[in-house]
């Protein structure tokens, strides 16, 4: 019997806690997971082959990045909308990801390998060396963060 990929954990996972939304009648996360459990079966369509951990946790992260966009975009228009919908959704999406390293931590993590980066000949090769070195050791991390403290510390 073939064992189950973590990508095909995450999507049994995520199934699992639609149903429970169903039958507890919680729209909001039902209307969130449906929305990247079909993310999911599109990257899975086009691909033709199912999704890693990696990938689902992008669709996750994206979505909560637009909700983000749109909630600011709203304050800069100044439209009024009440954007408590879109937090919780966020809220409850950051519950699905794993756990990443702190800025504080990644910073201390990289320190061992800082000359390097400031020897590498830009900002997006040493991000790069960054990530290798990270997912060498096993880390999760939120690129954003990785890319902010590179750039700090090739200051």
């Amino acid at each position: 019997m073939e064992e189950k990929s973590k990508g095909q954990i995450m999507i049994t996972e995520l199934r699992n806690r639609l149903k429970q939304a169903m039958f507890a009648k919680e729209e909001a996360v039902k209307n969130v997971l449906q929305f990247i459990l079909g993310e999911i079966s599109t990257l899975e369509a086009r691909s033709n082959k199912a999704p890693t951990e990696d990938q689902i946790c992008s669709i996750i992260q994206r979505t909560i990045e637009n909700n983000k966009k749109v909630i600011q975009k709203l304050e800069l228009e100044g439209i009024t909308y009440d954007c408590s919908k879109l937090l919780d959704e966020n809220k409850f999406l950051g519950t699905l990801l794993p756990t990443t390293l702190s800025v504080e931590d990644i910073r201390k993590e990289l320190s061992v390998i800082v000359e390097n980066l400031k020897s590498a000949k830009n900002d997006g090769q040493a991000t790069g060396m960054s990530i290798e070195h990270l997912k060498k050791l096993g880390l999760k991390v939120n690129s954003v963060d990785v890319i902010s403290v590179v750039k700090e510390l090739r200051k």
